[in-house]
Formats: C-alpha cells, structure tokens, sequence
C-alpha cells in the first residue's frame, strides 16, 4: 500500500515538474497576459480574534471567530500582485453575526507599513489605499 502511495505522489509530482515552462519565453507571456478579476468576501474577524476554542463566557461575541481567516487574508495580499482586486467584502462569520469592515481595514493598515516593500519586488502589488478604497 506504501508503494503506491509513493507511485502516486511521484507521479503527481513529475506531472506538476513536466507541466512548468521556465523559459524566458513562457515567463514574458504570463506577465503580459490579463490578471484575473476578483472580489473577496470574506468572514473577516477583528485581528484580535478569540479563537472558538478559548472562548470564555465574558468574552465579546463579536470577537469570537476562527483566526485562520486572518491567516488567509495575509496569503491573499501577499498574492494581490497576481490578481485584479476589485472588491474587499466584509460578511458577517462571529459568534455575534456581525460584519465589520473596520476589521478588514485594520489589516490593510497593516499592509500598508509593508506595501511599498512588497513594489520594490513587483509593482503590480496594489496600494494600501487603492485597497481601501474598494472595501
């Protein structure tokens, strides 16, 4: 059974190798081609989230969430140069029900403290404030 198992992962893995084009060439049509449009909504809980399992009787429903959603924003901007960000979404996912796009924009102050950083790598990542400004 671990035979296959490992036939399958190699396998998988020279399929994903063989499927990679590295050329320069390759390389220069991906970075002419369209970035794709997206809109996030998002559950997006305050940064200081209370997760689900430490949640005590006094504690605010409204801070109450799973922090993995503050975890995946983090990747999501870290990606933004790939993408076309037309729209932050905040959607209501506490214990509370409630959606504050507060919380969404306190994460873009943090963003912005490393923007400018982030363009020295890549201009195509968007502004703090060109963030804001579709939220």
């Amino acid at each position: 059974m671990k035979a296959h198992l490992v036939t399958i992962t190699l396998g998988l893995l020279a399929t994903y190798a063989w499927a990679q084009d590295p050329t320069p060439k390759a390389a220069a049509a991906l970075a002419k081609s369209p970035a794709m449009r997206v809109v996030v909504s998002t559950d997006f809980p305050p940064l200081d989230a209370i997760p689900v399992k430490g949640v005590k009787k006094d504690d605010p429903p409204e801070k109450c969430s799973d922090p993995d959603d503050v975890q995946s924003m983090v990747r999501f901007l870290l990606y933004a140069n790939e993408f076309d960000v037309e729209g932050l979404i905040a959607s209501a996912g506490t214990f509370a029900n409630v959606a504050r796009k507060q919380n969404i924009l306190d994460m873009l102050d943090l963003y912005d403290q490393v923007d400018e950083n982030l363009r020295r790598h890549d201009a195509r990542y968007p502004t703090a404030e060109k963030l804001r400004s579709i939220t």
